[in-house]
């Protein structure tokens, strides 16, 4: 008689898991004036969405888009959005959640994006008729005029705006 008192003397337990996908690349760069999010997976099998992220101080994100596209089954597949509304800041984190069908969720690691270029401007769209977006990097508040000219030199409009450090959107 092997009774230990109700005890077991020997227990198999065999876990058999399989991570929703792979990342096999991340990577998030100034394209313009946004940001180009790039990711390659493979190996995908129980997958529900990603969710891109982005957080002004590296702690705190936010969704700013969600994929949901079925693509369980797939052995590899790259994905692109372009971050086009982004707020005032001279760095950007960005991160991917990535979710399986039974909720558990995994994280990629963070990229940096940064704008801290010193009184640094994009315009767009050019050329412009009735709207003109300015995105002004800069190191420090103040106050900056706004010029625009026509090709021979005419001003054709004059404006005064305060700016903040880092990344400012500026529509006239």
């Amino acid at each position: 008689d092997n009774n230990n008192g109700g005890l077991l003397d020997n227990i198999t337990v065999n876990v058999s898991s399989t991570l929703p996908v792979t990342f096999t690349n991340f990577s998030a760069q100034k394209a313009g004036a946004g940001v180009a999010i790039k990711w390659t997976v493979a190996e995908v099998n129980n997958h529900d969405y990603f969710s891109i992220e982005r957080s002004t101080d590296g702690i705190h994100f936010t969704e700013i888009n969600r994929n949901n596209e079925n693509i369980n089954g797939q052995s590899s597949r790259s994905f692109s959005i372009n971050d086009n509304n982004l707020p005032a800041a001279a760095v950007l984190y960005y991160r991917i959640k990535q979710c399986d069908l039974g909720g558990a969720c995994k994280y990629t690691e963070v990229k940096t994006v940064r704008f801290d270029e010193k009184n640094k401007f994009i315009l767009s769209p050019v050329p412009a008729n009735n709207t003109v977006n300015i995105v002004y990097t800069n190191s420090n508040a103040k106050s900056v005029e706004i010029r625009i000219t026509d090709q021979q030199g005419r001003e054709l409009l004059k404006e005064t705006t305060n700016v903040t450090p880092g990344r400012n959107n500026i529509q006239l």
